[in-house]
């Protein structure tokens, strides 16, 4: 169990650190392009695929940013039996909790990643040419591609909460 969690381990640190470096990029791209839109908007001219590009790195930079979170443990959390366990030094009780919160979000993660796939279905048969000529199926491509990732990490949590530290 100990060799699953150190390789998973290994390949959840390398999805940090790329998600990380493209939240990074993302988040550059998106300011130095709408700056440079609003600058040449000064010259009465404006670059057209600017702004359906940052559009799609807002959307994009979403799911980097779940993605890291996912991994660091700051996502949104509602764990009141959680803290009132720890209030009480329940320990066992709590790494339970724990477990099946991991194990809840994983199977609502895992049935968005199945619908976003599905989405992405239909917008390759009905979706159209969006700009650079690119699909735009590419860009909805984002969604189950996204939720998977985050699954891996729950997984990864799950598998190491049953490892000693």
């Amino acid at each position: 169990m100990k060799a699953i969690v150190k390789i998973t381990g290994m390949l959840d640190g390398f999805i940090d650190k790329a998600c990380s470096w493209g939240l990074f990029i993302s988040l550059g791209l998106m300011i130095s392009l709408t700056l440079t839109n609003i600058v040449l908007r000064w010259f009465s001219t404006t670059i057209l695929w600017v702004e359906p590009l940052v559009r799609q790195l807002v959307f994009f930079a979403a799911f980097l940013g779940g993605i890291v979170a996912t991994g660091s443990k700051s996502h949104i959390s509602i764990d009141l039996v959680g803290r009132i366990l720890e209030t009480f030094e329940m320990e066992n009780a709590k790494k339970i909790v724990d477990r099946l919160i991991i194990v809840f979000c994983l199977g609502a993660v895992f049935w968005l990643a199945h619908a976003g796939y599905q989405f992405m279905l239909i917008e390759m048969e009905f979706g159209k040419i969006e700009f650079l000529g690119l699909h735009s199926s590419i860009f909805v491509g984002i969604i189950p591609a996204g939720l998977v990732i985050i699954g891996f990490r729950f997984f990864h949590h799950l598998l190491a909460s049953f490892v000693k530290e």
